[in-house]
Order: C-alpha cells, then sequence, then structure tokens
C-alpha cells in the first residue's frame, strides 16, 4: 500500500484514462519516433542557424515549439508507463511503501526528471521509502528502448546501511536481469512495442507484482 505523502502527491493514476487501465494496451506516441533524428541531450538554447532569412523566422520558431512539444509528450508517455506498470502493483502490495517528493527523488543518486533529460535517457523513475530494521530505498523506473522497440521496467532495492541488494537476494525468477551495479531489468522482448505504436502492458504488470512480494519477502 502507498502511505500519503505530505506533499500532497499519492502516487495516483487518477488522471490516466480508465480504458487503459481496462485494455493493458498503451500507445507510444508517433513523435517518439524522431528521437533517432534529435540530438540525444538537444541543447536548451537553440541558436538561429546562420543565413537564415527573415521570412524563414517564423518557421525557425514553429520547428523549435513543435520539437519541444515532442519532447513534452514524450516525457508523459514515460510518466503514463510508470502508472499504468507500477500503479497497480504498489496499491496491491501488503507493505507500507512512503512516495518520496519530486526533489527527494531527483536527489537519489543525482538522477533529474526534466523534460531534456527524461527525452535523451528514455527513461522515468520514482522512489520510494520503505521502514523497518533498516531503512530502504525503493527505485522504480520504466524505459523505451529503441533496438528493438520495447518497454522495460526497473528496479532498485537499495538498503541505506548496505548498498543495493543484488537480484540474487532478492529471487526474481528469470524475467528479470541484472545488466548493472544498481539497477535490475525485465528481460529483452518481454513487451515489444507493435508496428501500431501500441503495447501490451500485462507481462510488465506481472514483473512489477512480482518483483514487489520478492521486495516484500527480504524487506520483512
Amino acid at each position: 500500500m502507498v502511505l500519503d505523502d505530505p506533499s500532497g502527491d499519492r502516487g495516483d493514476d487518477a488522471h490516466v484514462p480508465d480504458t487503459r487501465e481496462l485494455s493493458g494496451v498503451l500507445h507510444r506516441p508517433r513523435g517518439a519516433y524522431s528521437r533517432r533524428s534529435y540530438p540525444r541531450k538537444p541543447e536548451k538554447k537553440l541558436d538561429v542557424p546562420p543565413g537564415i532569412e527573415w521570412d524563414e523566422l517564423p518557421k525557425f520558431h514553429r520547428a523549435v515549439l513543435s520539437a519541444h512539444q515532442v519532447r513534452c509528450e514524450y516525457a508523459e508517455y514515460l510518466i503514463d508507463l510508470w502508472k499504468c506498470i507500477w500503479q497497480p502493483a504498489l496499491n496491491n502490495c501488503s507493505f507500507e511503501v512512503k512516495p518520496r517528493t519530486i526533489a527527494g527523488t531527483q536527489e537519489w543518486q543525482e538522477q533529474k526528471l526534466d523534460t531534456y533529460t527524461v527525452w535523451g535517457e528514455g527513461w522515468f523513475f520514482r522512489c520510494f521509502d520503505i521502514g523497518g530494521d533498516d531503512s530502504f530505498t525503493l527505485a522504480l523506473g520504466t524505459f523505451d528502448e529503441a533496438q528493438p522497440l520495447q518497454v522495460r521496467i526497473s528496479l532498485c532495492f537499495w538498503n541505506e546501511r548496505g548498498g543495493v541488494v543484488s537480484i540474487n537476494e532478492l529471487s526474481l525468477d528469470n524475467n528479470w536481469v541484472d545488466e548493472d551495479e544498481v539497477y535490475v531489468y525485465t528481460r529483452r522482448g518481454l513487451a515489444r512495442i507493435g508496428n501500431d505504436g501500441t503495447v501490451d502492458l500485462a507481462p510488465l504488470r506481472k514483473a512489477a507484482a512480482d518483483a514487489l512480494a520478492a521486495v516484500q519477502g527480504r524487506a520483512e
């Protein structure tokens, strides 16, 4: 269960359309496919190209606006993915987790949640605190991979006294893999994005629920 956050951010998915919850399918925004043609880390200030004519200046500004709108919609897509995958698992878990504020989340591992960072990394995450004898941080993420097109989720279970809790200690099944020193990820190919831009969320929701059950067993 998710405890109330003093900031008022309960981590709920109230604004996510019910049809997404019922169908278990989410659409990747059309603009997300342009990530390949935009810089991975775009400059926040875009200079007017040299040699541009006066009558082309309005088009330049419209292009800048369109590019930023694409990035914003992509960030919203990753947030919706997070809510559709992780929120049901959090709502159904039997142990208590306390959501961190946005500021508190960004302080952890110095990860940022601004539009440009989310666009560049293709990843969104949130942090939660778990009490008990030890103090734990639970970082839950969703990200979008291009080769092949797919959605994956990530988890870090961090013991504030002893560091990261490994995949072996969590006893996760083979839908989860250990790819770096901090996070574990769902295996590649578990949730591919179709040619129509849709992704079936059912396997990811199950993986999320299984992971939180494993976290509960380790935190108790």
